[in-house]
């Protein structure tokens, strides 16, 4: 039987050279990620010290802006309030997005709580089949604010020293 490299008009000489090729990239890739690998062991004092300082920052500001707006939210959806709203501003968000009332719910809360959270209410409406797939894309794309508690508290205090800032950014 013939080679089938060489009934389409290509090489053996040509196949080699691809294998080789591939030898040559997965040698350079494991010779990157040993460099890597070399200088965090060199270094982890300082990568030590940045980590902690990025999970002490996460723990002290971004967790506490964030998480009580995670379980406020999934308690009003448990209790129905998503519905409540969506009939309240069903006209609105018809009138405005095409969308159904229920994603009003998505709205509000991303305005209230900020990214990532308009994601996680859209995915919380479209599982529980208050809206479909259609109406979940088209909702995340204008559910997408920042979280008012991080802007007042982590940027305007924190790394601006300036309360007032943090009032103008909002608005």
């Amino acid at each position: 039987m013939k080679n089938p490299y060489t009934i389409l008009g290509v090489s053996q000489d040509a196949e080699k050279g691809e294998i080789m090729k591939r030898k040559i990239y997965s040698i350079l890739i494991v010779f990157f990620i040993l460099i890597i690998g070399i200088e965090v062991l060199r270094e982890s004092k300082s990568i030590l010290e940045t980590v902690k300082f990025s999970l002490s920052i996460w723990e002290s500001n971004i967790f506490p802006s964030l998480f009580p707006f995670f379980v406020i939210s999934d308690l009003l959806i448990n209790c129905g309030f998503a519905t409540f709203l969506g009939e309240l501003l069903k006209p609105l968000m018809y009138k405005l997005f095409r969308l159904k009332g229920e994603s009003s719910f998505a709205l509000v809360l991303s305005m209230l709580s900020g990214f990532p959270s308009g994601a996680k209410f859209t995915k919380e409406l479209h599982t529980n089949g208050f809206i479909n797939e259609h109406e979940a894309s088209k909702l995340l794309t204008f559910t997408h604010f920042s979280n008012p508690l991080f802007v007042l508290g982590t940027i305007s205090i924190m790394f601006l020293n300036n309360y007032e800032i943090g009032i103008l950014i909002l608005f």
